[in-house]
């Protein structure tokens, strides 16, 4: 063989795209939380932003 003949020998072997051929899907129930998810500090801390902006400013 060649140095065409190799390269038309891989170019067969080889997908067309490197995502012809995808793997099983999983399913949402056999996943699981990698990391612990606590909720979100108010970044208001409580405070009605809005209506301290208005008594000040108006």
């Amino acid at each position: 063989m060649d140095g065409d003949d190799v390269r038309t020998a891989q170019a067969a072997q080889a997908p067309a795209h490197p995502f012809s051929v995808l793997p099983d899907p999983v399913r949402l129930e056999d996943t699981v939380v990698g990391q612990e998810v606590t909720p979100a500090r108010d970044p208001e801390n409580g405070w009605d932003t809005e209506t301290e902006f208005m008594l000040r400013h108006m």
